[in-house]
């Protein structure tokens, strides 16, 4: 597998999950990206630079962001004044000072940054 398919399966983690047809976790999706092949070499900046080529995935991700029911993780989401955040929340309900971000494709690629690291250690 190259890294450039890897990287687009890795931003495509919420359209696969919400197919119909799906029947995998998110642990088992990142399983099957190519994440691992190339986790070393994967970074935000390749994230964001694919997310800019579909920006469609942001709005996915959002929604994955919001429908996560875990009482720990990464969120993402957008503030009142149309900013992304990105930020954790632990189970013992602190939170880590949220990141803002005016530039959704930075903000998004933080979160799935962060999100997929979190996945992977679970998915070992």
């Amino acid at each position: 597998m190259e890294k450039s398919i890897a990287v687009y399966n890795i931003i495509s983690l919420p359209e696969q999950f919400y197919n119909p047809e799906n029947k995998r976790s998110a642990a088992e999706l990142l399983k099957g990206s190519g994440f691992f092949e190339f986790c070393n070499e994967i970074g935000q900046n390749e994230i964001e630079h694919f997310l800019r080529e579909s920006p469609n995935l942001i709005d996915r991700w959002l929604e994955w962001s919001g429908d996560k029911r875990t009482d720990s993780g990464w969120y993402f989401d957008l503030d009142a004044n149309h900013r992304y955040v990105v930020g954790f929340v632990s189970s013992q309900n602190t939170r880590i000072a949220p990141m803002i971000f005016s530039d959704k494709y930075v903000a998004c690629a933080t979160y799935i940054y962060r999100e997929i690291a979190s996945i992977s250690e679970g998915a070992l």
